[in-house]
């Protein structure tokens, strides 16, 4: 086997191996069973217009995403997600 394919195997083989982990290494949970970001404090937002929150009420650590926004996949389980229809209505809040 070419040297340039034994490294291309190699460098995709390592970022397989990756996948899934958080910068610490571990891996992240599919499904929170925690609430590490105190989303449930906040489930009457959801149905609501995202440009009608008063940002002051919510977590340091937040952030909205629109259904086709782009966002940094880096885990952080005391961030609070705020998801959002093509709309802007709230439709779901979640922790990462």
């Amino acid at each position: 086997m070419p040297v340039h394919t034994r490294l291309i195997a190699c460098c995709l083989l390592i970022t397989i191996a990756g996948c899934g982990l958080t910068q610490s290494g571990e891996q992240a949970p599919a499904d929170m069973a925690e609430d590490t970001c105190n989303a449930n404090r906040f489930t009457d937002l959801v149905g609501k217009t995202a440009s009608d929150l008063d940002l002051t009420t919510l977590p340091e650590l937040h952030r909205i995403l629109g259904p086709n926004d782009m966002a940094t996949m880096d885990y952080r389980a005391e961030r609070l997600n705020i998801l959002t229809d093509e709309a802007g209505v709230i439709v779901d809040l979640e922790c990462g």
